[in-house]
């Protein structure tokens, strides 16, 4: 096999969101696409960097929890939440992690 081709097939790490509007007190139907990371660590990164952009946008009403680094892989094969995303009032963000190719 070609090595573009092999290179085209790695695994991808798919970061997403499934969201829930306080303001209609509704999720959406499906998780929504955020990030498509090439490495499990590219993408706890990007959620750091996700939860603290929001943190920054909304100084007093933010709240996060991420998962530990121990736990991430194991959530990731259980599709398990990896992170949490609230602003108060606004909207409730619960992010997961699934490899794709």
């Amino acid at each position: 096999m070609p090595a573009d081709n092999r290179k085209s097939m790695s695994v991808k790490y798919i970061v997403e969101s499934e969201c829930v509007v306080r303001a209609v007190d509704k999720p959406f139907n499906e998780r929504q696409k955020v990030a498509v990371c090439n490495s499990a660590e590219s993408a706890y990164q990007f959620i750091e960097k996700y939860l603290e952009d929001t943190k920054t946008l909304h100084v007093y009403f933010a709240r996060s929890q991420i998962c530990s680094k121990d736990e991430y892989e194991d959530n990731i094969e259980n599709d398990k939440c990896i992170a949490v995303n609230i602003v108060l009032g606004q909207f409730e963000d619960i992010i997961y992690v699934r490899k794709g190719v």
